[in-house]
C-alpha cells in the first residue's frame, strides 16, 4: 500500500505484482492516470488493474476502460464483491462488470 501514486509507480518500475488495486481520487494524479502510467510500465492486460470507487459516472468509468482499467468495483466493497472481481479478471483480465 502506497500513500502517493508516485510512491506505487516507482515501485512498479522494479516490481510485479499479481494485481494493482486504486482509487479514482488520489493525491497529485486521478487513478485515471495512474491507471494510464501503470499501463505504460505493463502494457498488456496480464498485469490486472482494479478501480475501487465510490463513483459510478459513465464518464469516469469509461476514462479508466480506456486507460486500461481491468474492473471496477463500487465501494463499499465487501468479500464477496473482490471475490468477484478479482475472478473476472481472472479470465484474460475481462471485466467481470
Amino acid at each position: 500500500m502506497f500513500e502517493y501514486p508516485a510512491e506505487a509507480l516507482k515501485w512498479l518500475q522494479e516490481n510485479r505484482p499479481e494485481v494493482v488495486f486504486t482509487d479514482l481520487n488520489m493525491p497529485e494524479i486521478t487513478g485515471t492516470e495512474f491507471i494510464g502510467r501503470v499501463r505504460d510500465i505493463y502494457p498488456d492486460q496480464s498485469l490486472p488493474i482494479i478501480m475501487v470507487t465510490t463513483q459510478n459516472e459513465v464518464q469516469d468509468n469509461e476514462k479508466a476502460r480506456q486507460a486500461g482499467v481491468s474492473d471496477i468495483t463500487l465501494k463499499p466493497f465487501t468479500a464477496e464483491s473482490l471475490k468477484n472481481a478479482l475472478e473476472g479478471v481472472g479470465r484474460a483480465g475481462r471485466p467481470s462488470t
